[in-house]
């Protein structure tokens, strides 16, 4: 697809971001921004005092100790994140940075396919406050909603697995690991939430006349700041935080994504869900524990060994492709 101006514009940004990672810390519409790094840090002091030590054996050496384990944040898989996160980002400008402009194309898409089907939009109809808050709803789902099925595809695509396991080949979580992820599993990603994104975007340019916005902060829609703020970084890191029981099954906490990167089969493609687990009871793949089980990461009978470097977390993938796939597509079509 061409390039356009929007395209253009979410690259030149993506590439000053690059240049200056640091971009992030200031940016309320990034995940690393500073007030949500500091929420998860706030999360873990505060799991840090329920626990079960006596107020005075607390110090707060410890509390670092507790917050910043040297076995977790200097463990070698932690290290290959962030060297790999550092490769990764001027590949990540070049190579990705265009497909954000794909949800302006499909939204276009969209809008024609109605105009086409029901006749001229919009109607003279400007965005009432209840359309607002709809179209913030659903923009938040309709992220979700991608993320859910580009996972549910890599779990049950082989060859999209293959470069999935990048991610789940992390033997300890740090915030870092969420961007432990292939170029070709970012692509994924990004095109699915593209495209459902792009669809709410496009029955919305069609139903009103002016563009509908959704109540955000800084780019960043209601909810998912919220929820970036409420502990977002404890999904990657050593802390297990089970969230209250009256949102335990609506809402996906730290905990269940603990579940979904154990290294236990019984654990294996679960919870998908980034905020709401309406995908995950559809679909079957909740799993929500009694009590903490996932304690180990990485991948089963441990494979994950393999992926020890930078230039493994690249090139893997294609290797094992070559080996264990290509043959049985030659032997499949050469019937």
């Amino acid at each position: 697809m061409p390039l356009d101006l929007d395209s253009l514009a979410s690259l030149t940004n993506r590439f000053i971001e690059a240049v200056n990672p640091f971009s992030y810390l200031v940016m309320p519409s990034n995940r690393f921004y500073w007030l949500f790094l500091l929420g998860a840090l706030v999360i873990t002091g505060l799991v840090y005092l329920l626990r079960d030590s006596k107020p005075g054996q607390r110090s707060l050496r410890d509390l670092l100790r507790f917050c910043f384990p040297k076995n977790v944040f200097l463990h070698h898989s932690a290290v290959v994140d962030y060297k790999f996160v550092t490769a990764n980002w001027l590949l990540d400008v070049l190579v990705l940075g265009w497909i954000f402009g794909n949800i302006s194309v499909i939204a276009l898409w969209v809008g024609s396919g109605l105009e086409v089907l029901f006749g001229a939009g919009g109607a003279g109809l400007d965005p009432t406050v209840t359309a607002r808050v709809a179209f913030t709803i659903l923009i938040m789902f309709a992220v979700d909603s991608g993320l859910f099925f580009a996972h549910y595809l890599e779990y049950r695509i082989p060859v999209l697995w293959e470069f999935h396991k990048i991610h789940h080949s992390a033997a300890v979580l740090t915030p870092i690991t969420a961007l432990r992820m292939h170029p070709i599993d970012m692509i994924v990603n990004l095109w699915m939430i593209g495209l459902f994104v792009g669809m709410v975007r496009g029955v919305f340019s069609y139903c009103y006349a002016v563009e509908v916005s959704a109540f955000s902060i800084d780019e960043l829609d209601i909810g998912t700041f919220v929820f970036f703020l409420a502990g977002y970084h404890l999904r990657h890191s050593h802390i297990w935080l089970p969230f209250p029981k009256f949102i335990r099954h609506v809402i996906s906490s730290p905990a269940l994504h603990h579940i979904h990167h154990s290294d236990q089969p019984k654990h294996f493609d679960k919870n998908f869900g980034r905020i709401p687990l309406f995908w995950d009871w559809i679909y079957g793949t909740l799993y929500i524990p009694k009590e903490r089980e996932a304690t180990n990461f990485g991948l089963y009978e441990g494979e994950h060994l393999e992926y020890d470097g930078v230039w493994q977390l690249f090139s893997l993938p294609f290797k094992k492709i070559a080996r264990d796939h290509v043959p049985a597509w030659k032997a499949r079509f050469s019937k």
